[in-house]
């Protein structure tokens, strides 16, 4: 039974990287200030990834993300008694959002970086927005 739950699980991660890439080109793709964007599963491995610089590791990303993303879940767990919705890295070069996907499974994380060109009220929804869309695709 557990090996059988593990292969769908495979199909559907398999399928939804296809979705991913397509959605994070699209947002990288019309958003100028955009560095990268990365979709990740909860373990920490890549499923899709697009950077405008090379240098950028898709694989240190998904890692850091997924982290990150488990200690915000936790801090806010115990601190507020409350679930992390998402979390967001202010740098004098950019900011980083990591939001987890609000898709049945739980089990996507997004991250998305933009330079300090674009407003982060801005890259707040743009990320909001494709964690959205990305969750629907999964989810249907």
């Amino acid at each position: 039974m557990q090996a059988t739950d593990k292969q769908a699980n495979s199909n559907v991660v398999d399928q939804f990287s296809e979705a991913c890439q397509a959605t994070l080109d699209r947002v990288l793709g019309n958003n100028s200030a955009g560095v990268f964007a990365s979709v990740t599963t909860l373990d920490g491995r890549s499923l899709a990834f697009t950077a405008k610089n090379d240098a950028i590791r898709s694989s240190r990303v998904a890692a850091l993300g997924c982290s990150l993303m488990s200690l915000s879940e936790a801090f806010s767990r115990e601190i507020l008694q409350s679930q992390c919705s998402h979390n967001v890295i202010a740098t004098s070069h950019g900011s980083i959002i990591t939001v987890r996907l609000p898709c049945k499974q739980h089990q996507f994380a997004l991250s998305v970086c933009v330079d300090r060109s674009e407003n982060l009220a801005m890259a707040l929804r743009m990320t909001l927005d494709a964690a959205q869309a990305l969750a629907d695709t999964i989810d249907n």
